[in-house]
This record gives structure tokens, C-alpha cells and sequence, in this order.
């Protein structure tokens, strides 16, 4: 008895399976548990570039600790979904930004050789930008116009010498500012203006000898204000520093009583217990002295 129907579907079942042929992805990747969202951990690989066939739903892409000299936005068109981009620790030289990223929520760019700050057009939702630990020397005025979802903005650990007075023009949203560990000098008064929903800021171990007076905007109460290790110049320039940190709604005045000096050899005072005349710390009033008035 023949079966010629038959006999085509017998050799296909004797033929061995197909085998896929698809490369596997270039870093391992899980779902995070925190977002819920793919993430790509390519960290420490001494990658040179972007790698290419990264999962197209990757959400959040570790790149730290690898060696890219630069990068361009356009490598990461394929990942419509990302939201968090992580390049620090590459010794990135330039960051260009030839394509839109609409998703990108966080970048974090710390421990680089950046000497300029990247062109941040093309990133209309990002919420936090990290830039730690660079090279930058200056800021243009708006610098930062073109995110103004900002929340978290570190700037710590640059070059800084001086700001322009609209540096963080636009900036709204921002809740946390770090300029800590650069070399500025001076500030000028409407730097925080825009500033309306800042928290915490950091300018601790600057080259801060005082603030100007309406610095620190009228009624705007924050959560931290970080200022040690600075040379403060203790006299009645302080004053105003002094009774705005210190006169807190619904707090005790802990000046009160406190007097300051106006003249260079006076005696300062922080947190109740006397410094001598010290240069570094937050003064909150100068002992009793010659030429003296209330604060």
C-alpha cells in the first residue's frame, strides 16, 4: 500500500528543528522592581560606543564605567522607552544631542571631562540631570531653559567661579541644587529667583565670603541649606544671612539676643558655642564687641 500523500509530512518530521539565528542581546537585562521597567546593564564592559541591538523596550540603560570618548543622542532612537540613562565614569569629552529623547527622565553624566555643559534641547521631560565631578568653568544664562521639568540638578564638584544672575532661568519645578566643592566666589542676588519649589540647595566648600542681601528669596522657606566650609567674612555683612536662615515661621529666633560685630577681629558664633575667628562654618552672630548692633 502507498501513502504519496504522506511521505512529504514524514520528511519534515525527520528534518532536524530550526535553529534561531537571532544574535543574543549585547548586556544582560532584567525588569526592575522598583520601575517595573526593562533594565540593560552594560557597566564596566570597555565599550567604546553605544552597543547596537539593545531590547527596544529597555527603560533604564546602565553605560557607567565604560570608554566613551563621546556620545550622540541619535544612538538612542532605537529605545523608544527609555527613561534613565547612566554614562558617568566614561571620561565622555562631548555629549551631542542630534536626536530627541521624549522619554528620558534621568541622565546622569558625573565623572566625566566635560568642560562645556551639553546641548540639552530635544529632552522635554527630563527630571533630574546629574553633571558632578566634571571640568566646567562657566554657565551661559538660561542654561538649563530647555528642561523645565528639572527637580534635581548636581552641579558639585566643578570649576565654577561665577554665575550669571539667570543661570537657572525657567527652572520652576527644580526641588534640589547642589553647587557644592566648586571655587565660586560670589553669587548674585536673583540667582534663586525662579527657583519657587527649591528645597535643599548645597553650597558648602566654595570661596564664599557672603551672600548679598535678598539673596534668598522673601517668604521661601527651605529644608536644607548647606554652607560650611566656606571662608565667611564675619561682619554686618552676615546680618542679612543671618536673620534669614535663623528667623524660620513658627520657630523660636535663634538670634536672638545676638549681636554682630562690625569690625574684622570679631568673635563668631555657631550654634551657641564660640569659634574664635574662624573661617569656616555657619555663622549665626558675632560676640559682643565694639561698634555692635542688634540683628
Amino acid at each position: 500500500m502507498r501513502f504519496p500523500a504522506l511521505l512529504p509530512l514524514i520528511l519534515a518530521a525527520l528534518q532536524p528543528a530550526a535553529v534561531s539565528t537571532a544574535p543574543p542581546p549585547p548586556c544582560p537585562w532584567e525588569m526592575n522592581k522598583v520601575k517595573d521597567i526593562v533594565e540593560v546593564n552594560c557597566t564596566g564592559r570597555d565599550l567604546g560606543a553605544v552597543p547596537a541591538g539593545l531590547p527596544e523596550d529597555t527603560g533604564i540603560l546602565l553605560l557607567n564605567a565604560n570608554r566613551l570618548p563621546s556620545v550622540s543622542t541619535a544612538a538612542f532612537q532605537p529605545l523608544p522607552a527609555l527613561q534613565d540613562l547612566d554614562l558617568s565614569d566614561n571620561g565622555l569629552r562631548a555629549v551631542h544631542a542630534e536626536a530627541p529623547l521624549p522619554s528620558l527622565k534621568e541622565l546622569l553624566l558625573s565623572r566625566n571631562a566635560l568642560e562645556a555643559l551639553p546641548a540639552l534641547r530635544g529632552l522635554p521631560a527630563l527630571s533630574r540631570l546629574a553633571l558632578a565631578h566634571n571640568k566646567l568653568h562657566a554657565l551661559a544664562p538660561a542654561a538649563f531653559r530647555a528642561v523645565p521639568q528639572l527637580q534635581d540638578l548636581d552641579l558639585r564638584g566643578n570649576a565654577l567661579r561665577t554665575l550669571p544672575e539667570d543661570a537657572f532661568a525657567g527652572l520652576r519645578a527644580l526641588k534640589d541644587l547642589d553647587l557644592s566643592d566648586n571655587a565660586l566666589e560670589e553669587l548674585p542676588a536673583g540667582l534663586l529667583r525662579d527657583l519657587e519649589k527649591l528645597e535643599t540647595l548645597w553650597l558648602s566648600g566654595n570661596r564664599l565670603r557672603a551672600l548679598p542681601s535678598g539673596f534668598f528669596p522673601e517668604g521661601h522657606l527651605f529644608a536644607y541649606v548647606f554652607l560650611t566650609d566656606n571662608p565667611w567674612h564675619c561682619d554686618c555683612s552676615l546680618v542679612y544671612l543671618c536673620k534669614t536662615l535663623f528667623l524660620a515661621p513658627g520657630k523660636e529666633p535663634g538670634w536672638q539676643g545676638r549681636s554682630c560685630c562690625c569690625r574684622r577681629s570679631c568673635t563668631c558664633l555657631g550654634a551657641g558655642k564660640a569659634k574664635g575667628n574662624s573661617e569656616k562654618g555657619l555663622f549665626w552672630g558675632c560676640g559682643l564687641g565694639h561698634h555692635c548692633r542688634p540683628l
